[in-house]
């Protein structure tokens, strides 16, 4: 967004937890806590976590789920991408909060026990330096929207 302030973009595809006005919504994906299909921290007197950067809402949403929950934690692993997070919850290092979307056969849904506070939806937003009816970037506009709608 702050690219978007200063002209340096024209146009962004970004996850928000709240769109805010001139933000329109792509795209909303609920999010919950996955571990390793094969690896349980159930009985972990600290459980370790998989984290986005410290700049993410993520990280923010994660925290507070955690803190929430009343019971120990330690940040096993943290990253700038959704593909590292899911790596390290992959491998069995952590369980981390990722989107239902990034769900697949090596992840799983945490079980209950954990105990979790509930956790914010991801949104996928779109949003333009200026609201100019400038015609290629009303068109990209039209393709990107375009594209989510048709769920490809």
């Amino acid at each position: 967004p702050a690219s978007l302030e200063r002209g340096e973009l024209d146009l962004a595809v970004y996850e928000v937890e709240e769109p805010r006005p001139g933000e329109e919504l792509l795209m909303e994906d609920p999010t919950c806590w996955v571990s390793s299909a094969t690896h349980s921290f159930a009985t972990s007197p600290s459980l370790p976590v998989a984290l986005f950067d410290q700049a993410c809402w993520w990280r923010d949403a994660a925290i507070a789920s955690l803190e929430a929950r009343g019971r120990p934690y330690r940040i096993a692993y943290s990253s700038q991408s959704v593909s590292g997070v899911v790596a390290a919850v992959e491998a069995g290092v952590a369980i981390g909060l990722l989107g239902r979307s990034s769900l697949h056969s090596g992840l799983t849904v945490v079980d209950p026990v954990y105990a979790f506070a509930p956790t914010p939806s991801s949104k996928l937003v779109m949003a333009t330096h200026a609201d100019m009816p400038d015609p290629p970037l009303l068109t990209m506009k039209t393709a990107i929207r375009d594209a989510f709608l048709s769920g490809s």
